[in-house]
């Protein structure tokens, strides 16, 4: 069952037409979570922007779709629950514009890390695509490890982007 929900009654003018978009909230798989098509660019998921919610249930896949789309703007992912732990998923995961996976590792890169700097970090194949690749649904499980042992810093460190960004640019 695929949530969405869609703006009030306003007299408003109509939003912007978007392309299609479609993707997947990994954090383990992220059920419930609002996501948010960041149309003003400002990173936080404001009133009034495209909204989605993951698919939840027995499935829990962490799809979502936004049905007048969202392909040329950075997404954000909040909420939910992640189908894996049980846990309540706080915190926000970003991606950036073009993306249809929202993951730890996107979130490095919308914090300043380029692709090829987030692969050559932790030691992934050069020809790893962090933007559309489900690490999830990967048969070789290494993108899935990586990207939880991101996430796991992440958790224990709500500096860690900060510094693990900075410390790159350094090198």
């Amino acid at each position: 069952m695929l949530l969405v929900a869609c703006g009030g009654v306003s007299d408003s003018p109509p939003p912007t037409s978007y392309t299609p978009s479609s993707g997947v909230a990994v954090d383990g798989y992220l059920k419930f979570a609002k996501v948010v098509c960041d149309t003003n660019g400002n990173g936080l998921g404001d009133a009034g922007e495209p909204t989605a919610y993951t698919l939840g249930g027995a499935a829990g896949s962490g799809k979502f779709t936004f049905p007048q789309g969202c392909a040329s703007h950075g997404l954000i992912a909040r909420g939910g629950t992640n189908a894996d732990t049980g846990l309540m998923f706080v915190g926000r995961l970003k991606a950036p514009a073009g993306a249809t996976v929202i993951s730890p590792l996107t979130t490095l890169m919308v914090a300043g890390m380029t692709q090829a700097q987030v692969i050559a970090t932790l030691g992934l194949s050069a020809s790893t695509d962090l933007l559309h690749t489900d690490p999830v649904a990967q048969a070789d499980k290494t993108l899935l490890k990586k990207t939880l042992a991101v996430q796991q810093l992440c958790r224990k460190s709500p500096n860690f982007l900060r510094v693990w960004v900075a410390w790159r640019a350094v090198w």
